[in-house]
């Protein structure tokens, strides 16, 4: 069986997959390591040139969809295009380390990880707007890379110690930061719900926004995990289409990733203090929702809803007071 495949949905950006498929050409350069790519395609047009292009250093699974069918289903088709024992999923505006491949493959080779279902990968941030006007370039000259997560740690972790702010503010919620076992996915993946994928309207729900994350909670959440320290991803200042959503990714979708994980085992110690933390821009983003409701695609219903989830945490009345002192800040400076 094949040991990993790169699962890529991609979605109208040509340039940004060129550069992710020459990044993943490059780690594999001079690299014996049984893996492929798998790429669903959303896109308003075909990629097929380009996935011939990069065809001849590794192997691709390319499958378009004849329309958009949204970014749900589009990432789980992405999976269901591999039969390899893990997946890793990143997005098309993602590279891969230049020594990204080789650092997976010898944590997969490792015979003291064989009980290992979830691997977080940390990831690199870089700012470079000059690096993006460029195609195929060469990541050797991505320098001074900062972590995503300063976590110090490296080694085997229970899979719900990995629920964390000190490793992922939003909880597993990058795509690119997951390797996991596939039959372990395969079996959990139906805890979506139909209707809701199907939704192409923007981040209506979680399983339209963080399909992925809903589907660890159920699949390992009794799972042996690994935290890898090392920088195996590279995130650029990319395209951020969402940046204009990010209320309501930030205060209630990401919230409700820390909910499915609770069901699932989280003990409540912890699932209080982490969603408590996750509800400290709650009040000013609401008030923004209200005000913004049609763009949201949101009801009020479901906004009132949402604070009485909410209503026994502290940071959901703090997060006004917050927000005042940071205004206060920026006109003292």
């Amino acid at each position: 069986m094949l040991t990993l495949s790169i699962c890529i949905p991609t979605y109208n950006r040509r340039i940004y997959l060129i550069n992710c498929l020459n990044s993943i050409k490059l780690a594999s350069k001079k690299l014996k390591f049984d893996f492929n790519v798998c790429i669903s395609d959303n896109s308003d047009y075909s990629n097929r040139d380009i996935i011939k292009r990069f065809k001849k250093y590794f192997k691709i699974i390319y499958f378009k969809n004849k329309y958009n069918i949204g970014f749900a289903k589009n990432l789980l088709q992405a999976v269901n295009l591999s039969s390899a024992r893990f997946i890793w999923l990143i997005g098309d505006d993602d590279l891969v380390h230049l020594n990204g491949l080789k650092i997976i493959k010898k944590l997969l080779n490792k015979k003291k990880n064989l009980n290992i279902d979830f691997y977080y990968l940390n990831s690199g941030n870089k700012k470079n707007e000059k690096i993006l006007k460029k195609t195929s370039f060469n990541t050797n000259k991505i320098k001074k890379i900062k972590k995503c997560s300063n976590f110090n740690f490296e080694g085997k972790l229970s899979f719900m110690r990995l629920i964390d702010k000190k490793i992922s503010f939003d909880f597993l919620g990058g795509i690119f930061n997951s390797l996991f076992k596939r039959e372990l996915w395969e079996k959990k993946k139906n805890v979506l719900n139909i209707k809701k994928i199907n939704d192409l309207k923007t981040f209506t729900s979680l399983d339209n926004t963080f399909p992925h994350a809903k589907i660890f909670a159920y699949a390992f959440n009794g799972s042996m995990a690994y935290f890898s320290k090392k920088i195996v991803s590279i995130n650029l200042s990319r395209a951020r289409e969402w940046k204009d959503y990010w209320p309501i990714i930030f205060s209630i979708r990401i919230p409700e990733i820390l909910d499915e994980y609770r069901k699932n085992g989280l003990n409540f110690y912890r699932y209080y203090l982490l969603k408590n933390y996750s509800l400290r821009a709650y009040f000013p983003h609401i008030i923004y929702i209200l005000l913004n409701k049609k763009k949201f695609n949101i009801s009020y219903k479901y906004i009132f809803m949402n604070f009485i989830k909410n209503v026994f945490f502290i940071n959901t009345y703090l997060s006004l007071i917050y927000y005042l002192i940071r205004i206060v800040k920026k006109q003292i400076n």
